[in-house]
C-alpha cells in the first residue's frame, strides 16, 4: 500500500526523533542514570520545575487505574 504525503512526514519526523533521542543516550555512553542526573541538574540551575509526580505512584503501577 502506497503511503500517503502525511504518512510518510511522520515517519520522517519519528525517525528523526529516534536518531536524536540515540545521539543523546549515546552522549551519555548509554548511561540513562547519568543522562537522568543531568537532566535533573539542567531543570535545578534552570529554576523552572518540567515535572514532578504529585502523588506516590501505585504499588503495582501495572494495575493502576487513571482518575475519572
Amino acid at each position: 500500500m502506497k503511503k500517503t504525503l502525511n504518512e510518510s512526514s511522520a515517519d520522517t519526523i519519528i525517525s528523526e526523533l529516534h536518531r536524536i533521542r540515540e545521539n543523546i543516550v549515546d552522549s551519555f555512553g548509554g548511561d540513562l542514570r547519568q543522562l537522568t542526573e543531568d537532566a535533573r541538574h539542567r531543570q535545578e540551575a534552570s529554576g523552572k520545575r518540567i515535572w514532578r509526580r504529585t502523588e506516590p505512584p501505585h504499588p503495582d503501577h501495572r494495575l493502576a487505574q487513571p482518575s475519572r
